[in-house]
């Protein structure tokens, strides 16, 4: 049981890994984080995360013409 939960922190560890080394100066990386910015607001703090998603989805698929 101990060697299954050691794997398991293990394969997290590379999944850990994987993401925290997306370069986050890309353009796209820059605009998504400045989308949510835009939909994440203060007053909007009890916005759950699929609702964010979809309002995120919405501005970058629609762009300008909304």
């Amino acid at each position: 049981m101990v060697n299954m939960d050691w794997n398991c922190g293990l394969s997290l560890a590379l999944i850990d890994q994987r993401i925290f080394t997306i370069p986050t100066s890309s353009a796209s990386t820059e605009r998504a984080w400045s989308v949510l910015g835009n939909v994440y607001l203060l007053r909007r703090n009890s916005l759950g995360n699929e609702k964010a998603h979809m309002l995120a989805a919405i501005t970058i698929n629609h762009g300008d013409k909304l």
